[in-house]
């Protein structure tokens, strides 16, 4: 499947003003609303077009709202399939950490290129968040997942990993490059994201649980 990443946007690098201020929250009524939906798919074009990104939050492309999403290929990794869909988190809220936190190795990011480190986190968080449609969800995640929550919701409230990273390192883009050709996931997988008109409809009522505590995978975050 390839994707044109039409609406693409540029990474803003560290340093931008946007980038170190908290973002602001959503409107739950403007969810579904043309402009969010723009922006949605102007951040998932952004995202596909960077073959290593796992994750990417909109004040990342310059919008300070409180939006991240993430790569729909971490998914194939967790059930181990192919074509899981990106998810967006919208006004999203770490309701559980775990005690035993760990510093994870291999974090990096898009706006702080090619830098990785380790960084002290928590090995399994909750996430209260919108979804697209504007249904509320709560998700619990380890390992990869729960690494790329902490990250991107850092990234909303302007703070990005080498703040609080150690053991930083910078690496040849050209061998990373040549290391993520060789994987089997990626972007290419992912399905279109498209509005159709049943997403258009009211929001579920209520807040759906989604338990992917249990899915331990490694930590090699992107975002």
């Amino acid at each position: 499947m390839t994707h044109d990443h039409a609406g693409a946007k540029e990474i803003l690098q560290s340093g931008h003003p946007v980038l170190h201020k908290k973002a602001a929250p959503v409107p739950v009524q403007d969810i579904r609303s043309p402009k969010i939906q723009e922006v949605i798919k102007n951040m998932i074009a952004t995202l596909e077009s960077q073959a290593d990104g796992v994750g990417l939050a909109a004040p990342q492309i310059g919008i300070p709202l409180r939006i991240f999403i993430v790569a729909g290929f971490v998914f194939d990794r967790m059930k181990k399939t192919t074509g899981s869909p990106h998810e967006i988190y919208i006004n999203p809220v770490i309701t559980k950490e775990s005690k035993e936190k760990k510093w994870l190795d291999g974090e990096g990011c898009l706006s702080v290129r090619w830098l990785y480190g380790k960084v002290y986190r928590s090995t399994r968080v909750t996430l209260e968040a919108y979804d697209y449609q504007g249904n509320l969800r709560s998700r619990g995640a380890a390992g990869l997942l729960a690494h790329i929550f902490q990250h991107e919701v850092d990234h909303l409230n302007g703070i990005l990993f080498t703040d609080k990273a150690k053991d930083l390192q910078e690496f040849d883009p050209e061998e990373i490059k040549e290391e993520i050709a060789k994987r089997k996931d990626g972007h290419f997988n992912t399905p279109r994201f498209e509005i159709s008109e049943s997403q258009s409809d009211k929001p579920d009522s209520g807040l759906v649980q989604i338990d992917l505590s249990d899915n331990e995978i490694d930590s090699d975050p992107e975002n």
